[in-house]
């Protein structure tokens, strides 16, 4: 594993436990030494850690199961991703779980995900064809429909 794919690795880890517990757990603080010293690829890594995807170059952490999730988009790019404006991420459902992904745009219009920053949100699922989202960013704010 080269340096650089771990520091991602490693990034990715860091941010997984805090989103997860808010400080470092000694699970989050084993998971990390062990991929430190792994020669494991990047996407092996991932796998490792439960609930953290990629799309379009943005970072997706699902934190939760069922009605209540925590969601955090992170760009681990070094360039600016832009979102649709009406529609920044869709929801499927698979066997029960949700998965997110981001629907970004070619243009400059839309949201804008700048390299490095992180945007979190809450997702509630009241029914089967309707998730509820709720951000201190006002882009995503409201409901979405399962695709």
């Amino acid at each position: 594993m080269t340096d650089q794919a771990r520091r991602k690795v490693l990034k990715k880890l860091a941010y997984g436990a805090i989103l997860s517990t808010g400080v470092s757990s000694p699970v989050a603080l084993a998971s990390s030494t062990l991929l430190e010293t792994s020669t494991s690829s990047t996407n092996s890594a991932k796998q490792a850690v439960s609930g953290v995807t990629e799309h379009s170059g943005i970072t997706i952490f699902q934190q939760g199961s069922g009605a209540e999730q925590s969601v955090a988009l992170m760009n681990l790019t070094d360039k600016p991703i832009y979102l649709h404006e009406l529609a920044p991420i869709s929801i499927e459902n698979i066997s029960g779980s949700q998965r997110i992904k981001v629907n970004t745009v070619s243009s400059t219009s839309g949201l804008v995900l700048e390299a490095g920053q992180r945007i979190s949100f809450e997702l509630s699922v009241p029914s089967p064809e309707l998730a509820n989202i709720s951000s201190e960013h006002i882009g995503f704010n409201g409901s979405v429909l399962f695709s």
